[in-house]
């Protein structure tokens, strides 16, 4: 069993808490991703389950059945007893060793035969193609290629969990594309538990199966990506997953018949089946509401239960136009997936789509969940 526990994990650096009364629990064969900005704690975590860096005196970590980590107990397994394996950024290949060599390094220090080493680094080269590069040095090979070969040489000893420190950062935007896709694969594959640290949140979206997002030491959601991105926990979720930027306006919010009724400005919506929290009178609820750009419906002639605004500026991207709009004392960006052949002050007309409003409180947590 590789799944991992952490349990009230705290880890401090002077007064400054990186990683703060963690609980986390990473399940066997999953893809989890830790998500957040720098300085949130991720990396730091990650260390901690390597063995790298030791809790500041609390909390545990397990591997399975087996205690990695108890600061009530006196507890800690070193980093070459974890079997775990680690990919740095760096990539970290020795550069007068050949590709072969590279892989085999740890097969050589656990003295396993020639031929059982052999057979072990051609399998796995030819599962991450690279079955014809174990003769090149490192400085032949392309950045992606270099990675794979990172990735091999900790695969090839079997870890029980593979963690991966934003080892896609130094590549360009294609061959990071190529790698995602490759990663995805490698983990459907090998079924292995990967843990996987990056801030990139189109990373976390396409490749995770559940995804931790953190900031200043703290979890502050831990789903799947859609659940994530749909549905966040909160207004620093909402803001830091989904790119454009999700749009947060203030609104108001009253009991309705048939659900609550959400009023940006003049832009009425309504979330059905949804009640108003107790106890907070008759007054209208001032709420933060989010609202994806794709959410948002656009015409170009004015159309029943929609408002009009007036376009500040029209970006094409290939498939889809990114809008900014103004809207009353707002500013909004849309996305559509039409040439609409607007141009700067054109007038459109805005709806929203009413099963895709986030609404937040005061404290910045979600409210209702459609």
């Amino acid at each position: 069993m590789a799944r991992i526990e952490l349990k009230n994990v705290t880890k401090k650096f002077g007064s400054v808490a990186a990683v703060d009364n963690l609980d986390l629990v990473i399940e066997d064969g999953s893809f989890t991703t830790l998500l957040g900005p720098s300085g949130c704690g991720k990396t730091t975590t990650l260390r901690m389950i390597a063995g790298l860096e030791t809790p500041s005196d609390q909390g545990e970590i397990w591997l399975g059945d087996r205690c990695l980590y108890s600061a009530k107990e006196g507890h800690y397994v070193p980093p070459a007893q974890r079997k775990l394996g680690l990919v740095f950024q760096s990539y970290a290949l020795w550069p007068h060793l050949t590709v072969f060599d590279n892989i085999a390094f740890g097969l050589e220090i656990a003295k396993l035969s020639r031929k059982e080493l052999t057979k072990k680094v051609e399998h796995i080269a030819s599962v991450l193609f690279i079955g014809e590069l174990l003769q090149r040095f490192p400085n032949e090979l392309s950045g992606g290629q270099q990675q794979r070969v990172a990735i091999a040489r900790v695969l090839v000893m079997e870890p029980a969990v593979l963690l991966l420190d934003e080892p896609l950062s130094n590549l360009d935007a294609k061959l990071r594309m190529d790698m995602r896709a490759e990663l995805k694969r490698l983990h459907a594959e090998t079924q292995s538990t990967i843990i996987y640290v990056t801030h990139d949140q189109l990373e976390a979206l396409t490749m995770s199966s559940q995804i931790a997002v953190m900031n200043h030491g703290k979890l502050q959601q831990y789903q799947d990506p859609m659940t994530v991105y749909h549905h966040p926990a909160n207004i620093f979720t909402g803001d830091f997953i989904g790119n454009p930027k999700i749009n947060l306006l203030p609104a108001e919010a009253i009991q309705a018949d048939g659900g609550v009724q959400v009023s940006i400005g003049s832009l009425t919506t309504e979330i059905a089946g949804a009640r108003m929290p107790e106890n907070i009178g008759t007054e209208p609820l001032k709420i933060t509401t989010g609202v994806r750009s794709e959410d948002f419906r656009v015409a170009t002639e004015a159309s029943p239960n929609m408002v009009r605004g007036t376009v500040y500026s029209v970006l094409p991207a290939g498939s889809q136009f990114y809008l900014k709009v103004k809207l009353e004392e707002e500013m909004i960006t849309v996305t559509v997936y039409e040439d609409l052949h607007l141009n700067i002050d054109d007038p459109v007309w805005i709806s929203v789509r009413s099963d895709r409003v986030k609404c937040f409180d005061e404290t910045g947590l979600l409210i209702w969940r459609n």
